[in-house]
């Protein structure tokens, strides 16, 4: 019974002690923090005492004021990495988190819809896309996932049914000069006629605002996995496109973009299909390079026009049907449309357009002509 007693006596002045440090820390820091104030008031570009202040900042929760001493040591030491780094992530702490989403529904007439050039087919579809962005602080990283999806229906040819959907999500990084890199792992899949279409995985790199050069450059890479019953073999994909706005061209309110692009794909199509499946379904082993060029006005706060012209030139690596050597494809597409925004109520936008196609192919079989007509509602949220 002693020896208990004797333990209790020994471990109750250590627990006492421990207790006490527990509770005399916070205080401690709480004096460190306001000395440190206190001596940056007397010498605000002092570097180290500015980090420090910022750590205990941090520590403390107050990251407004781990923002601004992040911001003296920057002006002192333009080329200090660890406030570089500092300030990044108070930066993506105070930042609220963003969701923005947009939702369409619509109907489409194509006149040439399975895209052959005889035996034409018109049909009217339905169609969906949704698209929603979001970003928020994660780990101290600005962190943005994007998702979409589409998927339309054919009232005539349901073997062109068609829905695809992807996600993208990664962090944000600031590359300095006004330049955000954000790096996003992705994965997509798609169905055709009720049946799995290809699913992919990728890696997408995309950068905003790129030094002033450009105001977007997106380079996507990965693999595509096609169900053989559509496609001899699977392979890489590519996609490079770049975005540049010009503001004020002819009035203040308009705007004129050029979107370059190159896209790879290193999967061989299966030839000539008994379905009929459209050309532009039929993976091919190809390189393309073209641009799209998009003008738009307002009339008035709600009317919108433009319009856009859509050129590329496409090169396959192999025959894709029979007595073919060599195709080389020549793809324009000029499109106009309407947009009332608001017109329903805010965020409620109705759109309708026109879009000519026309495919050039020293395969004649490829050569095909389409006029598409297409109104839709959108949600804006």
């Amino acid at each position: 019974m002693r020896s208990k007693w004797y333990l209790k006596a020994l471990w109750l002045p250590a627990v006492l002690v421990a207790l006490a440090l527990v509770v005399a820390a916070p205080a401690a820091r709480a004096d460190e923090f306001t000395r440190l104030y206190s001596q940056i008031l007397r010498d605000p570009q002092n570097v180290s005492l500015n980090l420090r202040y910022a750590e205990l900042a941090v520590e403390r929760g107050e990251i407004r004021k781990a923002l601004g001493a992040y911001e003296r040591v920057l002006d002192a030491d333009p080329g200090n990495e660890e406030a570089r780094r500092g300030l990044n992530r108070v930066t993506a702490d105070l930042t609220p988190a963003i969701t923005r989403g947009r939702l369409e529904l619509g109907t489409r007439y194509e006149s040439n819809v399975r895209e052959v050039s005889s035996g034409r087919t018109d049909d009217v579809m339905g169609f969906a896309k949704l698209y929603v962005s979001d970003e928020r602080s994660l780990h101290g990283h600005r962190w943005r996932s994007d998702v979409s999806a589409y998927a339309d229906v054919h009232g005539d040819t349901p073997s062109l049914d068609y829905w695809h959907a992807r996600v993208h999500t990664g962090p944000l990084f600031d590359l300095g000069g006004g330049t955000t890199l954000h790096v996003a792992p992705s994965g997509g899949i798609s169905f055709l006629d009720a049946d799995y279409f290809y699913s992919e995985a990728a890696l997408r790199l995309v950068f905003e605002q790129l030094f002033g050069i450009l105001d977007r450059l997106e380079i996507r890479g990965g693999y595509r996995d096609i169900d053989n019953s559509f496609s001899r073999d699977s392979g890489l994909v590519l996609d490079v496109v770049a975005r540049e706005t010009f503001r004020g061209v002819i009035s203040n309110s308009d705007a004129l973009v050029l979107q370059p692009f190159v896209r790879l794909r290193d999967a061989s199509g299966n030839g000539a299909n008994a379905a009929g499946l459209p050309t532009s379904f039929l993976m091919g082993d190809y390189i393309e390079g073209g641009a799209r060029l998009m003008y738009y006005f307002y009339l008035d706060d709600s009317i919108r026009l433009g319009g856009r012209f859509t050129a590329w030139y496409r090169d396959y690596d192999q025959n894709i049907t029979l007595g073919t050597t060599g195709r080389e494809d020549f793809y324009i597409a000029p499109e106009a449309e309407i947009m009332y925004r608001n017109a329903v109520c805010s965020g409620c936008d109705l759109r309708l357009r026109y879009r000519y196609e026309q495919n050039f192919s020293n395969d004649g079989t490829q050569d095909y002509m389409n006029h598409s007509i297409i109104a839709s509602g959108i949600r804006r949220f």
